[in-house]
């Protein structure tokens, strides 16, 4: 076999085929990526004005069900030379095809602006998901950048847009005091209160632009980077944040990559103040972090980051990218070399998921630069081997991407339970690549969480733990709503099983400390599931049993029991325990990939 350096840079298209060949006769990759965006009706183009000095940098795009269709939408970022695209798939194809239309003028959203990241949560919890986006300038490139909120009323309708910028009235329009700068921006409930913050990210030297922004209840958020954040924060050249609970303690943390060594790992006190644990920690290796996936890559059920970096071969220090695996105490071993996944190019873009559907957490990245040594260098699928390595596989797979790689999503876009990969590029086109693992006979489930129903747990079940087992194995999975450069995935979970066709037992553990469990789930679907508040043994049903454990709960002061998320237990919380108990639990539903989508939430129109 060829050295793996030969199969990860500039190696030419014929002789990567030929080691294809002689690799595993009679044996087919199980996951062909195949270019679809010609088909597709997609033709965006992500291209920023030369004026702009960081617009080599930028480019970003996000996937989620945004008419609540049961179909993934893409929304992505045009850099200011035409208006920003809102595609919204209208249905697959016979060819298996998803097909999109540029709904962005009918829905409000077809500004043409610098924008430079994009994430979508639900901040009002209405079963609508709003879209935050980091703008650096208006599309002459001279004006000051404004980043929009932009709230999702439902269904557009005459007269009222689809989305609405309301980021000036909720005080998240602007994050440097100096000049325009944001790049990724993440969600997370980091005071336990039901509601999601916000964590925007900024690279430009002394713009001062890493901000972290308190929900409040009535819509609008409150900046509270100097007295929860450590001062030093401003050092930071920040790119991608991310929201998730690393030492067990069920409060989120803090992950940043960050350019120049400047990354970072703030410890939540459980009060949404943060201090920096970077260095005890044994994180912020990576000497120009830019990408981030955060997920569960050995199956031990903690979680693990992983971060892009440049790779400069014979370079003592930029040494590429770091694969940092939590240690459950507070601590991380750095594993990026032995794994074979340290040597991206010059990364960006990275998620993680199981592309295979072989039931381990694969990784894929996208990178691109001008000089010699990345040139035309190709995006890299990484097989998690389950034994601590993996297998670059991406040409093989047919990931022939090669453009200026930035933002990279992975998203059902068929609908045929296996995740497609989309790439922006610096002025190139959007490209959407269909998976067919699930052509391998290799099944899955995907899992959406509605929590409209519980206060106590924040929008779409963001910092959920999910345990699920089938054929004697365990997997995890971190509900979050954090970005890969730029882009984001749907927040939802996703599970390969494998040819196995039992799920044995799934443990849904809320941000509130509620536990969840479900057996025999049906594999091969799309489920949506709830919690219930009246439930205190996790067997989803209502019982008399379940009013001794709240009274147990209230008792001992448990966070599960706080139905209103006040901090606090009061009468309060028993009279919406007492309505929750009356009222039963409220339903899931499920759908196979042949049903008709389900019905749309009630439209409800929420303004800050």
């Amino acid at each position: 076999m060829p050295p793996m350096g030969l199969l990860s840079r500039h190696a030419c298209p014929a002789a990567l085929a030929a080691f294809a060949v002689n690799a595993a006769p009679g044996q087919p990759l199980p996951v062909t990526l195949l270019d679809i965006t010609p088909a597709t009706g997609i033709d965006a183009q992500f291209q920023p004005p030369a004026s702009v000095q960081i617009s080599f940098m930028i480019a970003g795009a996000a996937a989620a069900d945004v008419n609540n269709d049961g179909l993934n939408d893409l929304f992505i970022l045009s850099g200011g030379h035409a208006p920003d695209r809102l595609y919204l798939c209208t249905g697959i194809d016979t060819n298996g095809v998803p097909q999109y239309e540029d709904h962005a003028a009918e829905w409000g959203i077809d500004r043409a602006q610098i924008g430079a990241g994009v994430s979508f949560a639900d901040i009002n919890n209405d079963g609508w998901p709003d879209l935050y986006i980091t703008v650096q300038g208006d599309a002459d490139g001279q004006s000051s950048g404004m980043h929009r909120l932009m709230l999702n009323h439902g269904t557009a309708e005459p007269g009222l847009a689809g989305f609405t910028d309301v980021a000036d009235l909720a005080g998240v329009s602007t994050t440097s005091p100096t000049q325009p700068d944001g790049y990724g921006s993440a969600w997370g409930d980091i005071n336990a209160d039901g509601r999601l913050d916000l964590f925007v990210a900024g690279w430009i030297l002394n713009s001062d632009a890493n901000r972290l922004f308190l929900a409040n209840t009535d819509g609008t958020f409150t900046d509270v980077t100097a007295t929860h954040l450590p001062a030093d924060i401003v050092s930071a050249r920040g790119f991608s944040p991310a929201f998730a609970d690393v030492n067990n303690d069920t409060h989120p943390d803090i992950l940043l990559a960050a350019d120049y060594g400047t990354s970072r790992l703030l410890l939540n006190d459980g009060a949404g103040r943060f201090t920096d644990a970077t260095a005890a920690a044994g994180v912020g290796l990576d000497s120009n972090g830019m990408g981030s996936a955060v997920a569960d890559f050995n199956a031990d059920g903690h979680i693990d980051w992983y971060v892009t970096s440049i790779h400069r071969p014979s370079s003592a220090t930029q040494d590429g990218n770091k694969l940092y695996l939590n240690n459950a105490d507070a601590t991380f071993t750095e594993t990026a070399r032995a794994a074979g996944v340290d040597d991206g190019g010059w990364g960006w873009g990275a998620s993680a998921g199981d592309i295979d559907l072989d039931g381990n957490t694969d990784i894929i990245e996208t990178n691109g630069w001008s000089g010699a040594l990345w040139l035309n260098e190709r995006s890299y699928l990484w097989l998690n081997n389950a034994d601590g390595t993996f297998t670059e596989s991406g040409f093989m797979a047919g990931l022939n991407h090669t453009g200026q790689g930035r933002g990279l999503l992975l998203f059902d876009a068929d609908n045929d339970g296996d995740l497609d990969v989309g790439i922006t590029a610096i002025d190139r086109p959007f490209r959407l690549y269909r998976n067919d693992a699930a052509d391998r006979a290799r099944n899955w489930v995907r899992i959406n969480l509605d929590t409209r129903s519980s206060p106590s747990i924040p929008p779409m079940g963001v910092g959920t733990r999910i345990a699920l087992t089938a054929g004697g194995r365990t997997q995890h999975r971190l509900v979050q709503a954090n970005p890969s450069y730029l882009a984001q995935s749907p927040i939802e979970a996703h599970f390969g099983l494998n040819t196995t066709d039992t799920i044995e037992r799934v443990e849904i553990r809320w941000p509130n400390g509620a536990v969840r469990t479900i057996e025999n789930l049906a594999i091969n679907t799309i489920h949506t599931l709830t919690p219930c508040d009246a439930d205190t043994d996790g067997d989803h049903r209502v019982t008399a049993a379940d009013v001794t454990g709240y009274i147990d709960a209230f008792l001992a002061r448990e966070r599960r029991a706080d139905l209103d998320a006040d901090a606090r237990h009061t009468f309060f919380d028993i009279i919406r325990y007492l309505d929750a108990y009356h009222a039963g639990c409220p339903q899931d539903t499920q759908r196979s990939t042949q049903s008709p989508p389900p019905s749309k939430p009630a439209r409800r129109t929420i303004r800050p």
